[in-house]
């Protein structure tokens, strides 16, 4: 009985090698240290960021709750800050990540839960690329 192999013809490409970065889990160890800074507030009574509002509670990947922005919410007695935390994104178009962002903070923002007067959406990132972009997308949010 002879044995064969078929090669896939339809394969054009060969991966690449991930970056240390990826494989060494460089975004996750981003996001451990942002919630651990933010567990940290809530343990010596800090304050929210951006709401200015002492923490009450917290909740890490809350997707179960039903927030698509889900990372963090970090609530406090009037009010919640729901949290993406990305390591690094570039703001354009055609970037895959930065559209799931997008997509889901307006999913959140539009739940009968969000109150607009009060609750902020933020994305947390070490870096930005195509930084000019953010007056643009800060003053669309900002007209809403």
């Amino acid at each position: 009985m002879a044995v064969t192999s078929k090669i896939d013809k339809t394969k054009t490409t060969i991966s690449a090698l991930s970056n240390p970065f990826s494989t060494g889990g460089g975004g996750v160890d981003f996001e451990y240290r942002v919630q651990a800074t933010f567990l940290l507030a809530l343990l010596v009574d800090g304050f929210s960021p951006l709401l200015n509002l002492p923490i009450t509670s917290m909740q890490f990947q809350a997707k179960r709750s039903g927030y698509d922005t889900d990372d963090i919410v970090l609530y406090t007695y009037s009010a919640k800050l729901l949290c993406q935390i990305k390591h690094g994104i570039t703001i354009t178009e055609s970037n895959d990540t930065f559209k799931d962002v997008i997509v889901s903070a307006w999913s959140d923002f539009n739940k009968p839960t969000f109150n607009k007067r009060t609750d902020k959406i933020v994305l947390i990132s070490g870096a930005v690329a195509n930084a000019n972009s953010l007056r643009f997308i800060h003053d669309q949010a900002n007209g809403a």
